[in-house]
């Protein structure tokens, strides 16, 4: 049974994704080395985060789809400007971000890179993306990450998941003749017949 890394990597594949702009640490260093032993997907590493959300923003209006990972707090809220960005733009950008184990929040730990809570990155990306998932469990994380890329697909927008580092490689838990996945929206007939004209 492959990884919930394995199943993002994979997802990512079908997305025809080809690049992935970003920077190393340590909450995302378990995916960040399985994303650069993929042969499909380039990884394409940045000196900040910044440049990393830029590149992505930039290569998703050429290309059609960028994508771009990062670490927790001190990495993704650098790149909050270049989401915005093509939230406004409506260019699609998947944002990886690793984050404190499950574990590690239960136990209430003060961990680095903390910022009040450990939603509030997730609150924030709320508000610049399209849909914004956590996988803090892996029998839900397949169903989130195809519901996040359906979402993408759909808006045309970036879509932010937050994977912790405990739940990286564990074995994913989708059935997906038992969950089903995601629906797209249906579209309206009546804008389509005049966009048609």
């Amino acid at each position: 049974m492959p990884s919930v890394s394995d199943f993002l990597l994979e997802r990512m594949e079908c997305a025809k994704i080809q690049h992935v702009f970003g920077v190393p640490g340590d909450y995302v260093l378990n995916f960040y080395k399985k994303l650069s032993d993929r042969e499909k997907i380039d990884l394409v590493n940045c000196t900040d985060e910044a440049h990393a959300g830029f590149a992505a923003n930039a290569y998703a209006r050429i290309k059609g789809l960028g994508a771009v990972c990062v670490t927790y707090n001190v990495g993704a809220l650098k790149i909050a400007n270049s989401v915005a960005c093509a939230y406004a733009e409506r260019c699609p950008v998947v944002i990886i971000s690793g984050s404190p184990g499950i574990n590690e929040r239960k136990e209430g730990m003060l961990l680095h890179h903390m910022v009040r809570s450990f939603g509030c990155q997730k609150d924030i990306f709320d508000n610049l993306t399209c849909a914004s998932v956590v996988l803090d469990d892996p029998s839900t994380a397949g169903y989130k990450i195809d519901a996040a890329f359906e979402a993408m697909m759909y808006h045309k927008q970036p879509i932010y998941i937050e994977l912790p580092r405990d739940i990286a490689d564990k074995p994913i838990g989708y059935d997906v003749y038992r969950q089903g996945t995601p629906v797209s929206p249906k579209s309206d007939e009546q804008n389509f017949e005049e966009a048609l004209t």
